[in-house]
């Protein structure tokens, strides 16, 4: 899991660094609780082949979405009324500029990552949950869905 943390958090401000990292600190305990009580969902997906170590990595993708990635595409939205951002450039401080190329270049970023999670089976909603718990229940929804068409 720290690999993990150390790719998805290189070049980040100390600040944005520890956000994700305390998200991944309060998420991973509650994968232990999850074990402890039994939970039906943290049963089924490790019977699935979900090891623990997965549910980790899932949970740093988890934050790193949440806090960075998310946040930048909301920025990015091309349907904002009135075109903020879009045709009517947004100056934020003297370095952020949020306007149409950075938008484009958001959205890229954004659709990319989305894709190699898509190859990972990852999906969106494990990246969207709020808590490891939701996490894991996205997980085990996912994977009685996929049996469900089989």
């Amino acid at each position: 899991m720290q690999q993990i943390l150390i790719i998805l958090t290189k070049g980040l401000a100390h600040e944005v660094r520890q956000q994700i990292v305390r998200r991944v600190e309060d998420m991973c305990p509650h994968l232990t609780f999850l074990k402890q009580k039994q939970d039906p969902n943290w049963k089924y997906v490790r019977g699935k082949g979900w090891s623990r170590s997965h549910l980790e990595v899932v949970c740093c993708l988890n934050a790193f979405y949440q806090v960075v990635l998310g946040p930048l595409a909301s920025s990015a939205r091309g349907d904002v009324p009135l075109g903020l951002g879009e045709t009517v450039p947004i100056l934020y401080g003297e370095d952020l500029r949020f306007d149409r190329t950075r938008s484009r270049t958001v959205r890229q970023a954004y659709d990319a990552f989305l894709r190699m999670m898509s190859e990972f089976d990852v999906q969106r909603e494990y990246l969207t949950a709020s808590y490891a718990d939701d996490v894991v229940f996205q997980i085990a929804k996912y994977i009685k869905k996929d049996e469900a068409k089989s």
